[in-house]
Parts: C-alpha cells; sequence; structure tokens
C-alpha cells in the first residue's frame, strides 16, 4: 500500500513542473520547453533503463510510434493550455484523459458486440457534465479556445494510455516504453528547436524556471514510475486524481486563482466520475484475470 503513495508524489510533481511552466520568462517558446523537458526526460529514461539493465529492442515498433505521437502531442498541448488559462481549469481538463479512455473501451465493446456496462456509461456522461460545469464559468471568450485544446490534450493522453495497454499486454517492460517515448520527444524537439527556436542552448540550461521544470520532471517520472510498478493498481488509480486537487491549491496560492462555485461543482462531478470509472475498470479486469 504504502509503494501506492508514490503516485501523490508523481501528481505532486507534475503539477508543479506546469507552476514553473507559467513561471517561464516570456522570451522561452513553447518549443524551448517542450526541448528542455524532453532532455531531462531521456536522461532520465536511460538512467533507470541501465539501472534495470532493460534490452531496448522492440518489436512491435508501431504500438511506440503510436504511444509516441498521441503524448507528444498532448505534452505540448498542454504546455500551450497551462499559460492561458488558470492552472487548476487547466488540468482538471487534461485529467478528465480517464473519462476518454473509458469510452474508448464502451465503444470497443459495442464494436466487438460485447455487453455493455452501464454504470460505466452512466459514469462517463456524469464526467462529461462535469466538463461542461468547469467550462461554463471558467472560460471567457478569448480563453474558450485554450478550453477546447485542453480537452484535446485529455483525448490524445486517452489515446496514448490506449497504447500503453498494448504495449503492456505485449510484455514490453516499463523502461523500455518510457525510453522510446523519451527518445522520440528528444528527437522531435531537437529538430523543432534547431528550426523555430532563438534561444542559445546556455540560456536554456542555466535559466532557473527551465531547470526546474527538468527537475521536477525527473521527479513524477521517477515517482509515477515506483507508484504503478509497485503499488496496488486501484489505489494508484484513484490516487492519480489528486493532481486536480494540488493544482487547485498551487493556482489559488501562487496565482490567485479562484474558482466559481458552479465550477468546483464541477470539478468534484468530474472526480468522482473518474474514480468510479476507475474501480469498475480495474475491477472487471480482475474478474476476467480470475476466470481466465
Amino acid at each position: 500500500m504504502l509503494h501506492s503513495l508514490w503516485i501523490l508524489a508523481a501528481t505532486f510533481f507534475t503539477v508543479l513542473t506546469y507552476v514553473f511552466v507559467k513561471w517561464v520568462p516570456p522570451q522561452y517558446e513553447i518549443w524551448d520547453i517542450f526541448f528542455v523537458r524532453s532532455c531531462y526526460m531521456a536522461f532520465f529514461a536511460v538512467l533507470m533503463a541501465a539501472v534495470a539493465k532493460t534490452p531496448l529492442k522492440t518489436k512491435i515498433p508501431k504500438a511506440h510510434i503510436g504511444r509516441a505521437i498521441c503524448g507528444m502531442l498532448a505534452l505540448l498541448i498542454n504546455i500551450v493550455t497551462v499559460q492561458h488559462l488558470q492552472i487548476g481549469t487547466a488540468e482538471t481538463l487534461f485529467y478528465t484523459m480517464p473519462l476518454f479512455v473509458s469510452l474508448f473501451v464502451i465503444i470497443e465493446k459495442m464494436r466487438l458486440g460485447e455487453r455493455t456496462d452501464w454504470v460505466l456509461v452512466g459514469s462517463v456522461l456524469c464526467g462529461f457534465a462535469g466538463i461542461c460545469m468547469v467550462l461554463q464559468p471558467s472560460c471567457g471568450s478569448h480563453e474558450l479556445p485554450y478550453a477546447v485544446l485542453a480537452v484535446l490534450s485529455a483525448i490524445l493522453a486517452a489515446g496514448s494510455a490506449m497504447f500503453l495497454k498494448r504495449l503492456g499486454a505485449a510484455g514490453e517492460p516499463i523502461f523500455r516504453t518510457v525510453f522510446w517515448f523519451s527518445a522520440a520527444s528528444l528527437v522531435i524537439s531537437a529538430v523543432a528547436e534547431a528550426f523555430l527556436s532563438r534561444a542559445s542552448m546556455k540560456d536554456l540550461f542555466t535559466d532557473p524556471m527551465l531547470f526546474a521544470v527538468g527537475i521536477c520532471t525527473m521527479g513524477a517520472q521517477l515517482a509515477q514510475t515506483l507508484g504503478w510498478g509497485r503499488g496496488r493498481p486501484l489505489l494508484c488509480a484513484c490516487l492519480q486524481f489528486s493532481a486536480i486537487l494540488f493544482a487547485v491549491f498551487f493556482g489559488w496560492l501562487f496565482f490567485d486563482e479562484k474558482l466559481e462555485s458552479f465550477a468546483t461543482v464541477g470539478i468534484v462531478i468530474i472526480i468522482a466520475a473518474e474514480l468510479a470509472a476507475a474501480v469498475i475498470g480495474l475491477r472487471s479486469r480482475a474478474r476476467r484475470g480470475s476466470s481466465a
């Protein structure tokens, strides 16, 4: 059980990363932040793969490519949305990702003619109602496009999660999966940095805010790996929604952000719906495993 508490550290460092993203000086662009994060992620991935002595050759490159494309786009969009929305709103919308994963699972079951879990369907519908409640009072007309992007980021993250599920089912070690995602992010971000950025390498790796972004990224990756690798899946799934609470708290503490009461109710509904969806999904998976 104690190992599952690493997920709290992971969500803390993840949200803290975006606090520092909001504090990054305006002369640095999204490509600069993406490149710095990718460098630190790649360093972490190589280090962990070496410690675990994990072979890096894979037999399912297409799944890694799909995961990398969805994951990188989600990361890029999330950086943009955090810069333009309240951090509590942005992270709440991003962490609706489990609702979209559940939606994808429901659609897949219907396509295969399997029995539909209507309790799960109800949870997803309640979660989407919560999204609408968060969007209406929290986002003015100039912020609405970024709120839509935040939801798109959640959809892409859900797509990344589905590829991760496929990789896990194929027996891919977690450090190999992390390595290939980090390697793809580093290559793409380096190309973007070379053609689009005006910042020098010295400035990128000596700026204290970008340094903090990189360190928090590594901390989040390490804590997430320890949590999901050694903790209880159901407890980990429930604890990951603490990111929303951290985001709202940090937004209030550092940026004097306040949520409307209507949006607060929406956040509560989203968390409840995601917890219900997580519990239903994991129990269903456990039943399938015991009957196999």
